[in-house]
């Protein structure tokens, strides 16, 4: 998969459709997957309550092969496929629609992504680290789960899902084959012209969102190691340092308590900017501050409408952002949410400068085949990289007129990473949940139904954990004083509470 990488100029040519371009063209890296995403997996596990035949599932796979010959690259047909003697409600979360109370409204809760993980990998099924992509099917006595594997440098979490729903589809019978699959990456010409007209003007500065992102990754074999042995060190250690892997469950009843204080205020923003500023307050304490520790989120941000080349189904189109600390004024500004919601949308707008974008995607140019790692990876302090999969519709994938009762996403480190005993810390992803049956329309329809909440999830300091957990419990409050600190918790481990 990895390819050289062509030097953006100022030509823009329209990109053939996938299906006019050669394998090895569609092959070819852009600078963005050129660092991080090389590094990367990007993993979608689908539990249907519907039974499937193993045969039709495997057919279905080499279907998607034969036409899209990409996804085939040293793709596994063999353990791909298991059938277990075991119940579907033993393996997801107690609150999904069909498995709770109907008078119950849903609470925050915790839920361990590993258990329907190993249900997966229950026969020890390989995965080769050098495939484009895995599918692998375990069929239960009342359900299937379907998961996809797939290298980040082919596509992101919409790449994924166009998979999933192509793979549906191919199951109901009812597929139609697409047109572009994987086209050119080029800049608009706006976008690239003014990104030259900044640098060639000595008077005039670097986007400060592009100067933060040039100081928050090395490009580094020797970084890389680092940042191994000190992850390693801190997985050793009895400590809230120490990252665990969760996922937490956020009732759309507190979402909407956030949405009315910040309307109260006259503060314009969207529901995941307060699930963001949720995870920010919650993973950077006024005690961690206070101590000097980075404090700084990064989140993805879609970059399509800056470029050239047509839409494309697997694809990278996103960068990373970074979000500079909030300055405190008067009051304690910088640890309201409501505030800390106001600064992130006022960053994703001041991202979204033609120049900012053009500055960013300028730094990847140099990286090759050396690793882009995160300056400060693997340290006590977190910095957490925020990725949204709330935009697309999981639970609208349709086997058959079944739709699924959970889907697990998330984006790992590649498999020779992994074997290596690297994690991917830091890390967490946003995802819808599905709607719930207790709001639903009056003839039980799905369509009807009110948003249930997010799902946020990822290896993250078990401090943050306990910490989002706490504001939920409390409904969101922003008492300092009200929630445990890193230092708190580490004394509590000391002493073995």
């Amino acid at each position: 998969m990895m390819m050289e990488k062509q030097p953006l100029d100022n030509t823009v040519p329209c990109s053939l459709p996938g299906s006019e371009r050669s394998l090895e063209q569609q092959m070819e890296l852009s600078p963005l997957e050129l660092s991080f995403s090389r590094q990367l997996e990007v993993h979608l596990t689908v539990a249907l309550p519907i039974k499937l035949a193993p045969e039709e599932c495997l057919a279905a796979t080499r279907q998607l092969i034969t036409e899209y010959p990409i996804l085939g690259t040293r793709l596994n047909l063999k353990a791909a496929l298991q059938t277990v003697n075991l119940h579907l409600e033993e393996f997801v979360p107690s609150n999904t629609a069909e498995l709770c109370s109907i008078k119950a409204e849903p609470g925050p809760i915790f839920y361990d992504p590993q258990k329907l993980e190993k249900l997966v990998h229950l026969k020890g099924g390989k995965h080769d680290g050098r495939q484009a992509l895995s599918i692998r099917t375990v069929h239960m006595r009342d359900a299937c789960v379907i998961q996809f594997m797939v290298q980040h440098a082919l596509s992101d979490a919409g790449g994924i899902h166009w998979i999933a729903r192509t793979y549906c589809a191919l199951l109901s019978g009812t597929h139609s084959r697409d047109t572009a699959i994987r086209p050119e990456f080029h800049l608009k010409p706006d976008v690239i012209e003014a990104g030259r007209s900044v640098a060639a003007d000595d008077g005039t500065p670097n986007h400060p969102i592009a100067v933060r992102y040039s100081q928050g990754f090395q490009v580094s074999w020797a970084k890389f190691l680092a940042a191994y042995l000190r992850q390693r060190f801190w997985a050793l250690c009895p400590t809230s340092a120490r990252r665990v892997r969760r996922m937490l469950f956020v009732p759309q009843s507190r979402i909407d308590g956030w949405m009315a204080q910040a309307q109260s205020r006259g503060v314009q923003v969207t529901e995941h900017d307060l699930l963001m500023a949720f995870v920010y307050q919650s993973a950077f304490t006024p005690a961690a501050k206070a101590q000097g520790a980075h404090t700084g989120l990064v989140f993805t941000l879609n970059i399509q409408p800056y470029l050239a080349s047509v839409l494309g189904a697997l694809t990278n189109p996103w960068i990373n952002v970074p979000v500079a600390p909030i300055a405190p004024g008067t009051s304690s500004a910088s640890d309201d949410l409501i505030d800390i919601a106001y600064h992130i949308r006022q960053t994703i707008q001041d991202a979204r400068d033609p120049v900012c974008v053009a500055q960013i995607i300028d730094q990847h140019l140099p990286v090759r085949d050396t690793p882009a790692v995160p300056r400060g990876y693997g340290s006590r302090t977190p910095r957490v990289a925020l990725t949204s999969w709330c935009h697309l519709p999981w639970y609208e994938l349709d086997v058959k007129g079944t739709t699924p009762l959970f889907v697990l996403g998330n984006t790992r480190l590649s498999r020779p990473l992994t074997k290596m005993g690297v994690r991917m810390d830091d890390g967490v992803t946003t995802c819808k949940a599905r709607a719930s049956a207790r709001t639903g329309n009056a003839d039980g329809g799905r369509d009807g139904g009110r948003q249930a909440g997010y799902w946020v999830q990822g290896r993250v300091n078990d401090g943050i954990w306990t910490r989002m957990m706490e504001r939920l419990k409390r409904g969101g409050g922003l008492e300092d004083g009200a929630i445990l600190d890193e230092s708190a918790m580490d004394k509590r481990w000391v002493a073995g509470g």
